[in-house]
């Protein structure tokens, strides 16, 4: 599967030492749909959370200023906060499975995990998104129905 294809002013900002004409008239050409400040949504509410995203959003604010466009804005906060709580709660996590010092604790923090996966794996099942909803069983005859098993 190729890759996406990035935009020119952000191959230019990369430092592409060669940019043909067309390449440099696209620049000026190429839309961008981002606009607007990075600014954190209401529902990150940990000041550490806050923080990282702010972080995350400054580098963003840096790209869009060397580019001279408006490559990222507004339309990255969703993914960017969602990037920034996965990360907060695999620190969470790893700092639990750290302070579980005996078996018991180990014993019960690994019961919570797997309880955890299983209500994901559930989830992804419902929405049909588990590699076996990928996978046909049976359900049809095929080409050779009438039981002829020829090569």
């Amino acid at each position: 599967m190729a890759r996406p294809r990035d935009p020119t002013a952000l191959k230019a900002l990369r430092g592409k030492s060669h940019l043909t004409k067309d390449e440099k008239a696209a620049i000026e050409d190429e839309i961008y749909a981002s606009e607007g400040a990075i600014e954190p949504p209401d529902y990150l509410t940990d000041k550490r959370m806050i923080r990282m995203f702010r972080k995350e959003a400054a580098y963003m604010e840096r790209v869009n200023k060397e580019a001279g466009v408006a490559i990222y804005g507004d339309t990255d906060i969703e993914p960017l906060a969602v990037l920034v709580m996965s990360h907060y709660r695999y620190l969470q996590y790893q700092k639990m499975e750290n302070q579980a010092k005996d078996l018991a604790d180990k014993q019960r923090y690994n019961a919570m995990k797997n309880k955890e996966a299983a209500v994901h794996e559930r989830f992804l099942k419902t929405l049909k998104l588990d590699p076996s909803s990928r996978v046909d069983f049976g359900s049809s005859q095929g080409d050779d129905a009438d039981g002829d098993d020829e090569f």
